[in-house]
């Protein structure tokens, strides 16, 4: 039995479910499980540095994040940064639902209801501390990225998500598997430092993003991140620096390298990219899918940063591990 309840929601946003279609569902469910009162709170901007526990009055000891994966980021950095040992439910409203799915508060298959599992869950679960990432001072739940690949997630209009959901990514992500490759420099726990070219690095909490299975050694709850490097252009003697070889992930070929680290810091080497050995399947896909060719040369200096699927800034990146820094209210049977 909680006492009050703290209900935050992006009521603007079109690639959530409007509040309408649940809202009276859920304080409707949940009223059985509280003593005092569901607060409803709505917040606009997942990076407005304003809290949502600003301006409460009343003591809160549930807060429930309603929405995608950017609403959600949002309200785990403000508990983590007020009320770190406040557990945190999930109703994942959105197109990807990344952490949730993850975490198992619902069944990702065509005849689960993701609402009523996560109502469910709210009131059955128990809470389960998880890790979080730090990217340039701000929170992230499942992962950060950078490169071509990275912007894939950043492409597709709110619109175009709320209809096609996960789909909303195919097109962009084929059409980014042709751009060329940037180069890096990565540096792992302060003592491996490397440059490497490559078509996106991914710094993941978790192993699933909804386009395949990116890292399958990653865990939210084992205090390391997952550092994911994407086609790399020659990528052999960085074996040597216990990064381990997979593929798989968006449906292709194209190899990638994991390896585990508590800090990384990723810049761009200022060089022109250069193609890769994969950049002619590549560039066939995208002559096939009437895609702009985009393989020229260029030099960078900075490239935009992605965290829960939303732009943040540019490179440098400096990400560390938050280690079991919030609690998420889980299925039973998950902890």
């Amino acid at each position: 039995m909680f006492k009050n309840i703290l209900l935050v929601f992006n009521p603007k946003s079109s690639s959530a479910m409007a509040s309408d279609q649940w809202l009276g569902k859920v304080v409707n469910s949940l009223s059985s499980e509280v003593s005092g009162y569901i607060v409803t709170k709505t917040v606009l901007n997942p990076f407005d540095y304003q809290s949502i526990f600003v301006d409460l009055s009343l003591e809160i000891d549930l807060v429930i994040a309603a929405g995608g994966d950017g609403t959600i980021r949002k309200v785990i950095e403000d508990t983590y940064n007020t009320f770190p040992q406040m557990p945190i439910g999930l109703l994942p409203l959105g197109t990807g639902n990344q952490l949730a799915r993850n975490l198992g508060v619902f069944e990702d298959n065509l005849l689960c209801n993701p609402l009523e599992e996560s109502i469910k869950n709210l009131i059955t679960g128990k809470p389960k501390k998880i890790d979080l990432g730090l990217m340039n001072g701000r929170i992230f739940a499942v992962a950060s990225g950078v490169g071509p690949l990275s912007d894939a997630i950043l492409l597709p209009e709110a619109n175009d998500k709320a209809v096609w959901k996960m789909l909303a990514y195919v097109s962009s992500m084929i059409s980014n598997l042709a751009v060329t490759p940037i180069p890096f420099r990565v540096t792992i726990d302060d003592v491996e430092s490397f440059c490497v070219t490559a078509s996106g690095i991914f710094v993941s909490n978790v192993g699933d993003l909804g386009m395949g299975m990116l890292s399958p050694t990653a865990s939210i709850e084992d205090g390391l991140l997952d550092v994911c490097i994407l086609t790399p252009n020659d990528f052999i003697d960085y074996l040597d620096l216990g990064f381990h070889f997979t593929s798989g992930f968006v449906g292709s070929n194209a190899p990638y390298y994991v390896k585990k680290a508590a800090k990384v810091l990723i810049e761009v080497e200022k060089q022109g990219g250069k193609d890769t050995i994969f950049s002619g399947a590549k560039n066939k896909i995208k002559k096939f899918f009437h895609l702009e060719n985009n393989s020229e040369s260029k030099i960078l200096s900075q490239v935009i940063c992605m965290i829960d699927g939303d732009g943040l800034g540019v490179t440098p990146m400096e990400i560390s591990i938050l280690p079991k820094a919030v609690s998420i209210i889980c299925p039973a049977e998950k902890k």
